[in-house]
């Protein structure tokens, strides 16, 4: 039965024993290694605010803007207001490989009706018929709910078709607050000992990844959970080597059609008393993020669909399945891995396990 004690496989244990353990190698390794390091100058200038905005660009209301001890804050009262600082280079000004960095928070921050309208630091391109090039603007901070404060930094391979850049943090059609410090801009170079590691890290998962499908497809080769089992495998390995400037053009679009809301805001509607612990849960569910939910609640409901099977069989792989997908953006241009989504993927999980458990138990009590 689903919840049974049957025999635990010795071959399966060996299995997850080998994925837990390349799983903890990895994370130290990510964890411990910066993957981007300095090879040259900062390129901003005044990037202490020293010299109050000097050197700085500024688009919106300067009376909104205040300067203290090195922090800019961004006050905004209503929605309709955007304020950004930015500092841009010619083509021959910057190099194709560099290290993006700043530390912000945001307070009282309630965002705008449109997918930008938000706190955000990010680089945006120039291409040279003027148009502009808004893809690489997701890569360092998109702030949608209030945070403390945090250091975020990330490097970046430019186009080299773009003929200008520019680092742009602003507070765009949104209230609240938004406080940054730190911003910096340097000429990245990539350790050839980390290319080396990670290239090698992504060898043994392809392998691993090989043989634990081949076992998965003899399995289920004559079952009829085959056909929704793979799509759903597919569907989730498309979601996580998708691009973060695709990934954020398919999320904008369709959080034009699709709500989002807090995990505060649900609680609350619930009447369920909560203190959000800091990157354990979301706390804005968007399009991502039921993106998460939606896929390994299905995964689950297939699998799990199997009677026979333990759940102690099953778990196990569904949660360093969870783990194994976050560890791969490391491998995707502009993804960062978040506990949170690791956590959203377990209890669609749990969901789903839930949910086909339920239905057997029902079906039991009809029967008999």
């Amino acid at each position: 039965m689903l919840e049974g004690s049957g025999k635990y496989p010795q071959s399966l244990s060996v299995h997850y024993l080998i994925a837990i353990s390349l799983a903890l190698l990895s994370y130290l390794f990510f964890a411990s290694v910066d993957a981007y390091v300095v090879d040259g100058e900062q390129l901003l200038v005044n990037p202490d605010f020293s010299h109050h905005l000097a050197g700085w660009r500024i688009s919106g209301d300067q009376d909104l803007l205040q300067v203290a001890d090195g922090t800019v804050e961004i006050r905004h009262d209503a929605l309709s207001q955007s304020n950004t600082l930015s500092q841009c280079w010619d083509r021959e000004r910057f190099p194709d490989r560099i290290l993006v960095g700043i530390t912000a928070s945001t307070a009282d921050l309630v965002p705008g009706v449109k997918p930008w309208h938000l706190a955000k630091a990010g680089l945006i391109g120039q291409f040279p018929d003027g148009s502009k090039d808004y893809r690489l603007s997701s890569r360092l901070v998109l702030l949608k709910q209030d945070v403390g404060w945090n250091s975020y930094r990330t490097g970046i391979e430019i186009d080299k078709s773009l003929e200008r850049i520019c680092l742009s943090i602003g507070l765009l059609g949104s209230k609240g607050s938004f406080r940054f410090k730190h911003p910096l801009l340097y000429p990245a170079a990539i350790p050839p000992t980390y290319s080396l590691i990670k290239n090698l890290l992504l060898a043994v998962w392809a392998a691993v990844g090989v043989i634990w499908l081949i076992g998965l497809v003899r399995h289920y080769r004559q079952r009829t959970q085959m056909g929704f089992m793979l799509a759903m495998l597919v569907a989730i390995s498309v979601g996580i080597m998708m691009p973060a400037e695709l990934k954020s053009e398919v999320e904008n679009w369709l959080s034009l059609y699709l709500p989002e809301f807090t995990t505060k805001q649900l609680l609350t509607t619930l009447g369920v008393p909560y203190q959000l612990p800091a990157d354990m849960l979301p706390q804005r569910w968007d399009v991502s993020k039921f993106g998460h939910l939606l896929g390994f609640f299905l995964l689950s409901l297939i699998l799990f669909s199997e009677k026979e099977k333990s759940v102690w069989m099953l778990l196990p792989g569904l949660v360093i399945a969870a783990v194994v997908t976050e560890i791969m953006q490391h491998y995707v241009p502009g993804r960062t891995p978040r506990l949170s989504d690791v956590m959203v993927d377990l209890i669609g999980i749990v969901a789903g396990w839930w949910l086909i458990r339920g239905y057997f138990k029902l079906h039991q009590a009809v029967a008999g």
